[in-house]
């Protein structure tokens, strides 16, 4: 059972990610502007950060800004479309610096990778559906399974084995332990939500609706 995100509503993440694992299913066409379906950045994009979108063809892409007028990070694949209504594996893998090539995995694939010109790490809040700038439409769609790796001194870059695993229906917490932060299965269970070394794995109001569960 997954978590519904009607439009508006969000789930925030306090930790610092360097990897996230997650299933969504969505039927959502965002028209012109892309909807961003996972971000970490400020309200008014004034500071670094970054974001996964969808956009009007259910294409994912990854970009990534050290400031507002300095992007230096944007891969994107053509080949999947996430809005058909089915489930889709993702998995975003970040290394806040040069070192690593930054990744989107679709389906137990990597679909898209570059190395970044420049950190677009932050300090500011995670959102998975309705993001701290309203300039971009939220998320509409299911998600679940979401797995988070990483924090303020570690990478929690994932391998590529764990992120195939995953793919192929593994829970986060039997695939790749470390750097792992939090597993929210989102299974319409208070105890379901677990976060690790003191990270919350939710913040925000929490209801019950009809076994789905919704954050804002």
């Amino acid at each position: 059972m997954a978590m519904n995100i009607p439009n508006g509503d969000y789930l925030e993440f306090a930790s610092r990610a360097g990897s996230i694992s997650f299933w969504m299913k969505t039927t959502q066409n965002p028209g012109g502007i892309p909807c961003e379906i996972v971000s970490q950045h400020q309200s008014t994009a004034s500071g670094p950060g970054w974001g996964f979108t969808m956009d009007s063809s259910g294409h994912g892409q990854i970009y990534g800004k050290s400031s507002p007028s300095n992007q230096v990070l944007g891969i994107s694949d053509s080949t999947v479309t996430l809005n058909d209504g089915n489930w889709h594996h993702i998995a975003l893998c970040f290394w806040f610096s040069t070192a690593l090539p930054q990744a989107l995995w679709i389906d137990g694939v990597n679909k898209a990778q570059a190395f970044n010109g420049g950190n677009f790490s932050t300090s500011i809040n995670g959102r998975i559906g309705r993001s701290n700038d309203g300039f971009w439409p939220g998320y509409v769609g299911q998600i679940a399974e979401v797995g988070i790796w990483g924090g303020p001194s570690v990478t929690g870059y994932l391998p590529d084995d764990a992120i195939r695993a995953l793919a192929k229906g593994f829970r986060p917490p039997e695939v790749y332990t470390k750097d792992f932060k939090a597993y929210m299965p989102l299974v319409g269970d208070k105890r379901d939500l677990v976060a690790l070394d003191g990270q919350p794995g939710i913040t925000g109001g929490v209801t019950f609706v009809d076994h789905n569960l919704r954050l804002f």
